[in-house]
């Protein structure tokens, strides 16, 4: 049983097995890259791994006049006849790369053929050598349990410390029962509760203490994250919940098509006005994109606090996925609250399975700095009046006008 693995630090190759490892998990962590790039070096194939580093460095930057310096950096190091770490790759993909350096095409994917190459490679070769290899062994060895969990995900394996379970996620319309939830969620207790594990002077992201069953998905932690922002609640939703403004703030955030509305089943309690739309993310390239239907839904509890949530569904309008995506599955809620006359504070809980094997190491990454790019992007546009000829689409608020009478 995986679960043995837990207190002991001798594992095995056999032991390793009910590991399915990430291979950019193992890149993005600077103890298990070292380990990796030490077991290329052996066979003289450092400068694959060396060159993924830099090209995932090139991808982030937003100066021009630093981008242009940094590829040149790499075409040197790797990429022109003679570089220091020459990279062996055909000659058509390396033209690619200097034609377009040389017509100043340099933008963020300048590289992303060359990197996809590698990875694909890497993955069918050495990746797999590496995972049955002393080398790695002796780093899990060292590195202990909290270490694999990082780096991969267990076959197939339900957590037996489950508490909580969210049943019918992914019905076709929003329920009373949902929106009673998320607000559990959102005004829980932080201190007994959750556990902060990201803070700056304009947000704070905690995980929950509580772990949950997402339907019959085994989850782990909630998410959730306190900010504050100059304007009043209307406002932030409008900023919030535009496509075009969403675009500006959410670095993940690919496309959003609008599906339909669902109305509210006339005098029900149980089943509330609700948005379609179909949303796509990009979680870490060169993963596959992200797709997420999702239902939104908008009412004002007792307080007059606004509280928008989204969630996963199965609908028959839906569209089926785009070829390479994967559709993903998640629910959100959002309370608005006002502190002062144009201030409010900002609460959000997030449970997602984004399907595949993703470690927890790249989950809580994608959180961290999405957050933290999101208080900073929004704090823009509203000091710049950006948001002001812009009002929330997928039609949230008409979800609102249709549900003002649920007692939340």
């Amino acid at each position: 049983m995986p679960f043995r693995l837990a207190n002991r630090s001798n594992f095995t190759v056999k032991d390793l097995a009910v590991i399915d490892f990430c291979l950019e998990a193992i890149i993005e962590n600077e103890e298990s890259f070292n380990c990796f790039r030490e077991y290329l070096s052996s066979s003289h194939n450092s400068e694959l791994v060396m060159f993924i580093q830099e090209a995932n460095k090139y991808k982030v930057i937003k100066s021009e006049k630093n981008r242009i310096k940094k590829a040149q950096h790499i075409i040197d190091e790797f990429i022109k006849v003679g570089a220091t770490h020459e990279l062996n790759i055909s000659s058509p993909l390396k033209q690619a790369i200097l034609t377009s350096f040389e017509n100043n095409e340099i933008n963020s994917n300048l590289f992303d053929d060359l990197e996809i190459s590698i990875l694909v490679n890497l993955k069918e070769g050495h990746f797999k050598t590496f995972l049955q290899s002393d080398n790695f062994l002796k780093y899990v060895q060292n590195s202990g349990l909290e270490a694999l969990y990082d780096l991969g995900v267990v076959n197939g394996a339900v957590p037996t410390s489950l508490k909580d379970s969210i049943i019918n996620i992914r019905t076709d319309h929003f329920i009373r029962q949902d929106i009673e939830f998320l607000k559990s969620r959102l005004t829980s207790d932080l201190d007994s509760e959750w556990d902060l594990i990201q803070t700056s002077t304009n947000h704070r992201l905690y995980s929950s203490k509580q772990l949950y069953e997402f339907g019959s998905i085994p989850q782990d932690k909630m998410i959730r994250v306190e900010m504050e922002f100059k304007c009043n609640p209307l406002e932030l939703i409008h900023t919030l919940f535009n496509s075009q403004l969403r675009k500006k703030y959410d670095v993940n955030l690919v496309d959003v098509q609008p599906l339909s509305y669902i109305p509210r089943a006339t005098k029900s309690e149980e089943q509330l006005a609700s948005s379609l739309v179909l949303e796509t993310h990009q979680l870490y390239f060169p993963l596959a994109m992200r797709e997420f239907p999702t239902l939104y839904t908008c009412v004002k509890d007792n307080l007059g606090n606004y509280i928008v949530c989204k969630k996963s569904c199965d609908c028959p309008e839906l569209p089926p996925p785009k070829k390479g995506n994967v559709r993903a599955v998640h629910i959100h809620g959002v309370m608005i609250q006002q502190v002062e006359e144009n201030r409010c504070k900002f609460s959000k809980v997030v449970l997602v399975d984004f399907k595949g094997s993703v470690p927890r190491s790249m989950i809580m990454n994608y959180f961290k700095k999405r957050f933290k790019t999101m208080h900073k992007e929004i704090s823009k546009i509203l000091e710049r009046n950006e948001n002001k000829n812009y009002r929330c689409d997928h039609k949230v608020l008409n979800t609102l006008t249709e549900n003002k009478d649920i007692d939340i």
